[in-house]
């Protein structure tokens, strides 16, 4: 009798994209407070969803152009998460460059643990998400 192999999950290899993510996004740091966000991307606008857009175009994220990246700040106005979206095109393209760029996942889904980041891949490309686990509230 055969019994089912169970992966454990572990930290993600450390890559220097993996080290920056660890500190922030797009030279802002998790925690940052809203008005410093503000204040370095004076053109940021609010979606009607509550999520801050910087004003300054595509970003990449593992090589991969984004059609939008938005900025999410808790209760205390504190950055705790940023949320990646790719052009239609792009999407089937974002699994295997995040795997490239931050090396093996932590377990069989497309998710890394980068210091008190989580970083998941959502099926099919559709979105990437950083997560700050001490910062959302």
């Amino acid at each position: 009798m055969r019994f089912p192999v169970r992966r454990r999950r572990r930290p993600a290899t450390r890559t220097p994209l993996g080290e920056t993510i660890e500190r922030g996004w797009n030279d802002v740091p998790w925690g940052c407070a809203l008005q410093e966000f503000r204040r370095r991307f004076p053109g940021a606008t609010r979606t009607e969803s509550g999520w801050w857009l910087t004003g300054q175009g595509p970003e990449p994220f593992c090589g991969v152009a984004m059609a939008y990246t938005q900025y999410g700040f808790n209760d205390g106005d504190q950055l705790s998460m940023v949320a990646l979206i790719p052009a239609t095109p792009q999407r089937e393209q974002l699994s295997v460059s995040a795997i490239n760029a931050l090396g093996a996942p932590d377990g069989l889904d497309l998710s890394w643990t980068l210091g008190d980041v989580v970083v998941d891949v959502k099926a099919a490309g559709m979105a990437a998400t950083m997560t700050h686990r001490h910062y959302v509230k």
